[in-house]
């Protein structure tokens, strides 16, 4: 779902939905559950909600596991620090 939305930029709820063979409830829930985490962000216009990628957190965490999973990259980033 977060590849999905990122690809598209935003998303609503019920687009989202059209994308997997899964109900609407079942979208809601996993969308809840990613924001919550704060993986996505939440527009709201009208009745419409609309999420996309938080950007800034996926980032953050891209340089984060690039860190942890190649030691030499951290303690040559550490050596410059």
């Amino acid at each position: 779902m977060v590849q999905e939305i990122a690809a598209a930029g935003e998303l609503s709820c019920g687009q989202v939905a059209e994308l997997f063979d899964v109900s609407q409830p079942t979208v809601s829930h996993h969308l809840n559950v990613l924001i919550e985490a704060g993986v996505l962000s939440v527009r709201i216009d009208g009745k419409h909600h609309y999420t996309s990628v938080n950007q800034p957190l996926i980032a953050a965490l891209s340089r984060a596991l690039t860190a942890r999973l190649n030691p030499r990259r951290e303690r040559a980033a550490r050596a410059r620090d």
